[in-house]
């Protein structure tokens, strides 16, 4: 069953908040500079948003995120139908 972006954000939320310890609200507009996330971290956060929902995200899309709206939405367009 494809994941919708409701449920794609919420992963996105809790990561942010497990993962990286980020502990206020995470919205479509937080940045990964709000997360306080380097490029490594970043990097990192990518790769197992990849494994978890079994996509995998083109380089060139994954340099053009920048919120959390916009890695929601490249996530989304990277499930199968």
């Amino acid at each position: 069953m494809k994941k919708n972006a409701q449920e794609v954000m919420e992963w996105l939320k809790n990561y942010s908040k497990d993962k990286l310890g980020f502990d206020e609200e995470v919205t479509e507009a937080t940045t990964p500079i709000d997360l306080a996330a380097d490029s490594l971290d970043f990097a990192e956060f990518v790769i197992e948003a990849e494994k978890e929902f079994s996509v995998s995200l083109p380089e060139s899309a994954v340099e053009k995120i920048a919120n959390m709206g916009q890695f929601r939405d490249a996530i989304v367009a990277a499930l199968p139908d």
